[in-house]
């Protein structure tokens, strides 16, 4: 954010600006009352300036009169001033948070705001990792220059920078990169709604909280790529399957019956229940024979448990 705030201000602001770091550029008001005594360049100096910058802008308006030239320009001119304007009411640049985590991005040191965000975010940093990590930020605070030196005359990302310094800085690596996700706005989480309702449906009311998640962070995983089943995921969901068979052996000791022979006992019963059947082993070319499928218990319908069937 505070660098789409520099470019935009730049393009609008003498060259004399073009130096400028952001808390400098961030006090010029772009109101229209305060736009004769700011230092925001008039539409002839911006014309100017602007086709300096993007030729290929020039050589396209050049088929333009001048009245046409004046007015397109003018309009771009007012355009990046109410960018201007609504970036500063609309986000959160103010904000203590997001000047505090100002410090994971290397433009400056300050003890006090690593401190502030370590105790800001109690639940990444806990009280007994505290001590490593005043330890780290001591010695950060020694090779910091360096450090600062080389991110900026690197290409890497502000995260890849902080991957990279896991090693060294473990516990100042994991609160910078927690820092980094935090949400500038809602809409991520309002497409993540939107993405839910597309798998609880009205026919699929009854998905457990636990399934619906992983079925969100499955589509968000692979909605790029082809869905690849590996035998850690069938590991993993055996072990769910698991420990849902042990929530529901609340009352073993229940000799399997056949099910035709419980379908008709319990078809008159109308309590939701889940229903756990005991399969024979069988090839994949031969399924096993209906009848040779046992019930083996019933439970009450338990929102805690997973993979529910319902019986009527």
């Amino acid at each position: 954010m505070k660098e789409s705030y520099i470019v935009f201000a730049r393009e609008v602001l003498p060259k004399r600006y073009e130096s400028s770091a952001f808390q400098e550029l961030y006090k010029i008001s772009f109101e229209a009352n305060d736009l004769r005594e700011s230092p925001v360049l008039d539409p002839t100096a911006f014309r100017n300036e602007f086709t300096k910058n993007y030729t290929d802008i020039l050589n396209s308006s050049s088929k333009l009169n001048f009245e046409k030239q004046k007015a397109l320009f003018g309009d771009v001119r007012s355009f990046i001033i109410k960018v201007l304007i609504e970036m500063k009411e609309r986000l959160p640049l103010e904000h203590e948070i997001f000047k505090e985590t100002q410090v994971i991005f290397f433009e400056e040191w300050n003890f006090d705001s690593w401190k502030w965000l370590a105790q800001k975010f109690n639940n990444v940093i806990e009280n007994e990792e505290s001590v490593h990590f005043q330890n780290e930020i001591k010695r950060m605070s020694i090779h910091f220059q360096n450090l600062k030196k080389q991110y900026n005359n690197s290409s890497r990302t502000t995260l890849e920078t902080w991957e990279s310094l896991s090693t060294l800085y473990p516990y100042m690596s994991k609160l910078a990169k927690a820092t980094l996700v935090l949400p500038h706005s809602t809409v991520p989480v309002e497409r993540i709604f939107s993405q839910m309702q597309d798998f609880k449906t009205e026919k699929r009311n009854r998905l457990s909280t636990e399934n619906l998640e992983i079925s969100l962070l499955i589509y968000q995983a692979f909605q790029e790529s082809d869905l690849i089943i590996d035998s850690i995921m069938l590991n993993k969901y055996h072990k769910i399957w698991s420990k849902s068979e042990e929530k529901q052996n609340d009352n073993p000791d229940i000799d399997p019956i056949p099910i035709e022979e419980f379908i008709n006992t319990q078809s008159k019963n109308k309590e939701k229940k889940y229903i756990v059947f005991e399969v024979p082993d069988s090839s994949e070319d031969e399924l096993p024979d209906q009848k040779q499928i046992k019930y083996v218990k019933s439970q009450v319908f338990n929102e805690s448990s997973y993979f529910p069937r319902s019986q009527s």
